[in-house]
């Protein structure tokens, strides 16, 4: 996946503001190109 980020003034901070896409998935669907997939699983 490749995605394109623009540099952000953002109160006088500089940053890169990135929009990322994600899918929670319902079955054995599969999720659709270009987004990441949000697992239910508890992460340390």
């Amino acid at each position: 996946m490749t995605k394109t980020a623009h540099l952000t003034d953002i109160s006088g901070q500089y940053s890169y503001v990135l929009h990322v896409s994600f899918a929670s998935m319902v079955g054995s669907g599969t999720p659709p190109i270009s987004t990441l997939q949000l697992n239910n699983v508890t992460t340390l």
